[in-house]
């Protein structure tokens, strides 16, 4: 059952649920780093009011990890 906020979409064969309201960032806080990520800690606010940790892993620095363009 489908909430009444929801919209279903098509895609394929299979059905995915778009979702009306993103979750509030309450908090954010850095967990470990080192020479090439991060990783932050995310306290969410969902929509059902429901409270979650998360931690998301983010490059260091802008364009993340990439070889030499020389090719070595």
């Amino acid at each position: 059952m489908l909430a009444r906020s929801s919209t279903p979409a098509t895609v394929g064969n299979t059905t995915r649920v778009r979702m009306s309201a993103k979750p509030q960032i309450l908090a954010t806080r850095r967990v470990a780093e080192n020479r090439l990520f991060t990783i932050d800690g995310v306290d969410l606010r969902l929509r059902d009011g429901a409270t979650a940790c998360f931690e998301r892993l983010s490059p260091r620095s802008p364009g993340g990890a990439r070889g030499r363009r020389d090719g070595y």
